[in-house]
């Protein structure tokens, strides 16, 4: 139902952080799926990191760093 994003520009780095009040997903798996692959790939493109926090009926929460 809600959708927040926030980007700031902090020491050098960018953060942006993603979250939501939806269904969420296991971070636990031993795979990740192809979207959470490609968005890896193209932070690290960027030099930066991402985390994902999640759990299920709880949302899902992604924080990115970019400097």
């Amino acid at each position: 139902n809600t959708v927040k994003v926030t980007l700031k520009d902090e020491n050098d780095f960018i953060h942006l952080t993603i979250s939501d009040d939806g269904i969420g997903f296991n971070t636990n798996t031993k795979k990740d799926g192809i979207g959470i692959k490609n968005i890896k790939s193209r932070v690290e493109r960027l030099n930066g990191n991402v985390a994902f926090n999640s759990e299920l009926k709880k949302g899902t929460l992604i924080v990115f760093q970019v400097t």
